[in-house]
C-alpha cells in the first residue's frame, strides 16, 4: 500500500477544490440558476472540504490574514464591481459608500 504524504493530500484537495468550482461554474451558466450565488456554493465546497479534511486526515487548512486581503480580496471586488449592472449600482451608491467608508474606519 502507497503511503501518502500530507502535501499529496493537500495538492489533491486543492485539484479537487479546482474541478468542482469549475463543475458549480458551468452548472451555474448552462441550467442558469438564480437561486442562490454562486460565491455562497464556493463557500460550502469549501467548508465541506475543510471538515473532510480535519476529520479524514487531520490537517487543519487556514490562511494568512495579510495573503487573504491583498491577494484574494482584491480580485473577488473588481470581478463583482465589474459585473454589476450600473442601474443597481447608482441604486445602492449611498450603501456602497457607506458601507465603504465605515469599514476603512473601522
Amino acid at each position: 500500500m502507497a503511503h501518502i504524504n500530507e502535501t499529496g493530500i493537500i495538492i489533491f484537495i486543492v485539484m479537487l477544490t479546482m474541478v468542482l468550482f469549475a463543475i458549480s461554474g458551468s452548472a451555474f451558466s448552462y441550467y442558469k440558476i438564480h437561486w442562490f450565488h454562486e460565491s455562497s456554493v464556493a463557500v460550502l465546497l469549501g467548508i465541506g472540504l475543510s471538515i473532510i479534511l480535519f476529520y479524514s486526515f487531520d490537517i487543519i487548512v487556514g490562511i494568512e490574514h495579510d495573503l487573504f486581503f491583498y491577494y484574494f480580496l482584491p480580485p473577488i471586488i473588481l470581478a463583482e464591481g465589474y459585473n454589476m449592472k450600473k442601474e443597481k449600482f447608482f441604486k445602492y451608491l449611498h450603501l456602497i459608500l457607506i458601507f465603504g467608508i465605515m469599514g476603512t474606519i473601522i
